[in-house]
C-alpha cells in the first residue's frame, strides 16, 4: 500500500477517501465512532491511552462497563474504516502499551 494516496479531510465533515472508496460522516453511524476516528488521526503518532479515551468519550454516562464499549467502538471504527480496503482498519489504528494510535506511515495524507 505504500503507493496508496489516503485523502483525509478534518475540516466541516469528516470524509476519508481512498482510491475510489469514500467515508464519511453524513453515513448513519454512530457519532463516537467517528470522534473517536478524528481524535486518533488528529493526534497520530502518539499514543492515546485508554483512559484519555474514556474521558474524551464516556465521561458523562453512566456505563457499567465503559472499556468494554470503548473497545467495541474500536472495534465498530475499524471496521467502518475497513470499508475503504480490507484490512486497513487494523493498519490504521494499532494497539500500543496501553492505549492506541493512528499510522499513517504507509500513505500520504492531506487535510
Amino acid at each position: 500500500m505504500s503507493d496508496t494516496l489516503l485523502k483525509i479531510r478534518m475540516l466541516g465533515e469528516l470524509t476519508l477517501t481512498l482510491d475510489k472508496h469514500t467515508i464519511s460522516e453524513d453515513q448513519n453511524r454512530t457519532r463516537k465512532m467517528w470522534t473517536l476516528m478524528a481524535y486518533l488521526l488528529y493526534n497520530r503518532g502518539r499514543v492515546v491511552t485508554q483512559e484519555e479515551l474514556l474521558e474524551l468519550l464516556w465521561n458523562n454516562t453512566e456505563r457499567h462497563n465503559p472499556v468494554s464499549a470503548m473497545k467495541t467502538a474500536m472495534h465498530r471504527t475499524r471496521a467502518l474504516m475497513d470499508d475503504l480496503a480490507p484490512g486497513i482498519g487494523h493498519d490504521l489504528i494499532l494497539k500500543k502499551s496501553g492505549g492506541y494510535t493512528c499510522s499513517l506511515a504507509h500513505f500520504y495524507t492531506f487535510f
